[in-house]
């Protein structure tokens, strides 16, 4: 089990409701903004064709919110209780990660999963994988290189990073259309140069460190950082698969990144330009999940994200296939932040899921027992 190094200056459970205090504020943002979870990024792009989903639907909409009933975030378990699962654990030491880390190399990687458990049907691994490099932003600015150097230094198994191309047709990390809510520009990232969306700075008044010198990553940045310690599932936010999968091809991480697509034609335009690359697809029913088995034939997506509610009716067959699935952990996330309970994790994974994307990443990896 990794131990996590904390800060020697506050004690462990002032740091903790610190940091509670700051994942509740998120929480209850992300709620009221939908942002806690991304859906498909094809929303508003008319050029392609968005398989299962409503067509009203918006860039911001978040239906992992409804994965858990609201009555399950205000009462233990029948017959647990939450006590017994919440030892005291404290927050990481923030210049693990910040800007005061960047004197002191990075480890290589320190999940105890392969890299290639994610494609290896034989591995039976949980993998936790960090939403927006590190989550809410309560530990790290999302899709951030802190983000980044905080799940490589604190043992996570991947990360999920969005992907848009500026003016220029260059890949810069950036969840949002528009520069202006996570940095301290305005306008839309396909209006601005590559040279201006990466010279500036990431906002960031929620976590601890110093987080001064983060500045908006390039996809190759992002890639540098992650090579042979972390696997990269890229929320494909552009019409432009095919650069996503070039970008891949030519930095050699084919066998460490996943492109996730929220439709088949952007999948099939990445693979038609790197027949290697490996995608993810994100069906919301167990039809569409047929549906991809014919699409795909032989050569099936990686990767299938499901919805937790969906999930035991169409686990088998996905795993059957050889592939694996993918559950984005929001509704155990908020359990673990509001009722301090960490079970909702281990839930989604009896349920099959083989991988959890959260917005707590160390939260998951201690319903795991990765951590104290």
């Amino acid at each position: 089990m990794m131990k996590l190094p904390v800060a020697a200056d506050r004690s462990p459970s002032s740091r903790r409701a610190s940091y509670l205090l700051r994942a509740a504020v998120v929480v209850v943002v992300a709620s009221v903004l939908g942002l806690g979870c991304d859906d498909s990024s094809g929303a508003n792009d008319p050029d392609v064709e968005i398989v299962g989903q409503d067509p009203d639907s918006s860039d911001s909409d978040t239906s992992a919110e409804t994965n858990t009933p609201a009555d399950t975030l205000t009462d233990p378990q029948d017959g647990v209780d939450s006590k017994d699962l919440t030892p005291e654990w404290s927050p990481p030491e923030p210049s693990l990660f910040d800007c005061t880390s960047l004197e002191n190399a990075l480890p290589g990687r320190l999940s105890p999963v392969p890299l290639g458990c994610i494609t290896d049907p034989s591995c039976h691994e949980t993998m936790i994988v960090g939403h927006r490099s590190f989550g809410s932003g309560s530990t790290a600015p999302e899709n951030s290189r802190a983000g980044l150097r905080a799940a490589i230094r604190l043992g996570l198994d991947g990360v999920e990073l969005d992907v848009r191309d500026t003016l220029d047709g260059q890949l810069v990390l950036m969840h949002d259309g528009s520069v202006d809510r996570t940095t301290n520009g305005s306008g839309e990232v396909s209006a601005l140069t590559f040279e201006e969306v990466t010279a500036l700075v990431l906002d960031l008044d929620l976590a601890d460190g110093d987080f001064g010198c983060e500045t908006v990553p390039s996809l190759a940045e992002a890639f540098e950082l992650a090579r042979d310690r972390l696997f990269i599932h890229i929320d494909c936010k552009t019409g432009r698969a095919d650069l996503v999968a070039q970008a891949i091809s030519d930095a050699g991480m084919l066998d460490q990144v996943i492109i996730s697509t929220p439709d088949f034609a952007r999948a099939h335009l990445a693979r038609r330009t790197v027949p290697e690359v490996m995608v993810q697809v994100r069906p919301d029913t167990a039809e569409a999940v047929e549906t991809v088995f014919v699409e795909f034939s032989a050569d099936l997506p990686e990767l299938f994200e499901i919805d937790d509610p969906l999930l035991p009716a169409v686990e088998a067959r996905i795993h059957a296939g050889g592939r694996k699935a993918l559950v984005n952990a929001w509704g155990a996330d908020i359990r673990a932040v509001i009722n301090d309970d960490f079970a909702g994790y281990s839930e989604i994974v009896d349920r099959g899921a083989d991988l959890l994307q959260c917005e707590y990443p160390l939260f998951g990896l201690r319903a795991l027992g990765r951590i104290p």
